[in-house]
């Protein structure tokens, strides 16, 4: 009796565990349906994805090919909101190997925005798109095949407004990756 509530007792520890830590990691992959991580909180949308040469989302791109990172906040709310932990974080413009090592930063990642406040006006969306290669910078290279990967972790803080029902509009910290693949 005493093995079997012990089985039970792991049995719920590991189920609870693979829930928690589904919840902060959202991935999407090369093959998957999805192309952009598409996420609503708080009445605050955020899309992330990678942007081919055509404009399109895409997570497999030809050797050669530029392609841009993509990230975008929507305000559904009545009001605005100030976000003090500036976003995008710097580590979206960053991309790695499959394994975890680092590569570069895309030529078009504005590091001069971080520390500053962020405004987002009702019904409008803010959309940063950062290309790998930018003609009139031109530090980064094309990547060769391979397997990589972007992506940030970061925790919303969209607490600050005026408007009481957002008073505690804080998430836990969110893992974000796109997996992608050169051929």
């Amino acid at each position: 009796m005493k093995q079997k509530s012990y089985y039970l007792l792991l049995f719920f520890f590991i189920i609870c565990m693979g829930s928690c830590n589904k919840d902060d990691l959202i991935q999407i992959f090369p093959g998957d349906n999805e192309k952009v991580i598409d996420v609503k909180m708080y009445d605050v949308g955020l899309k992330f994805y990678l942007q081919n040469e055509q404009g399109e989302p895409a997570t497999t791109f030809k050797e050669g090919e530029n392609f841009s990172i993509c990230c975008s906040i929507e305000n559904f709310r009545g009001t605005e909101f100030l976000m003090y932990d500036h976003f995008p974080p710097d580590e979206i413009g960053k991309v790695y190997k499959s394994d975890g090592s680092f590569v570069g930063e895309a030529d078009g990642f504005p590091i001069n925005w971080v520390g500053m406040p962020s405004i987002y006006y009702p019904e409008r969306s803010h959309i940063g798109v950062f290309p790998w290669i930018r003609d009139d910078i031109n530090k980064q290279c094309p990547l060769p095949p391979g397997n990589y990967y972007v992506g940030f972790t970061f925790r919303f803080d969209l607490s600050n407004t005026k408007d009481e029902r957002y008073k505690n509009a804080v998430t836990d910290e969110m893992k974000f990756r796109i997996y992608f693949t050169v051929e």
